[in-house]
Formats: structure tokens, sequence, C-alpha cells
């Protein structure tokens, strides 16, 4: 099962990450008044092509085949789970239209 430590985990997602090309300091990839760390839930290119968003995907791809991998339901929920919590302690939000 995996069962990674959160420190080990999010090491391998800021390297998928940082791989990315387009990042917070670049104005044309991050929405006004938002940053990098900010997922934007919403269907317009532009919230598509925010940075944040685009980290979002990645660390999704990086994780893909982990989560296919797993044979049991219980395992895949528990590697979305520590995903989802590694990724808020590393800062990121979730924003419904509504706040943003």
């Amino acid at each position: 099962s995996y069962m990674a430590s959160s420190s080990a985990t999010m090491l391998s997602y800021q390297q998928e990450v940082n791989t990315i090309p387009c990042f917070s300091n670049d104005e044309l990839c991050t929405l006004e008044g938002h940053s990098c760390l900010e997922i934007l839930l919403g269907k317009k290119k532009n919230i598509f092509n925010h940075s944040g968003n685009k980290r979002f995907r990645a660390i999704v791809h990086h994780n893909v085949q982990k989560y296919i991998d797993l044979p049991k339901k219980t395992e895949k929920t528990a590697l979305v789970r520590t995903i989802y919590v590694d990724m808020k302690s590393a800062g990121f939000q979730f924003l419904k239209r509504d706040q943003f």
C-alpha cells in the first residue's frame, strides 16, 4: 500500500511542479489577485491557464500511475487524501467561483 511521509511526498510534488513552465511570477498565467497556490474552480480558459491550476494538474499527473496501480479502493482513497492534506499543508487553497 502507498503511505509515504508527508515531507517526502511534498518534495516529489515540488520537483514535478517546478517542471511546469508557467508559475507564480509569470503574470500572464496568474490571474490578478491570485497566487500560484490557489486552485480556481471553473471552466473558463483564463482559469484553466492560471498557474495554480497548472500546478494542480502537474501534481495529479505525477500521481496518476500510482493511483492506477493501487489494487484496492481504500488505498486509492488514502492516496488522494494524502495528496490533498499535503497540498493544504503546503499552502494550496481550492477556491469556488464565489470566493474569487
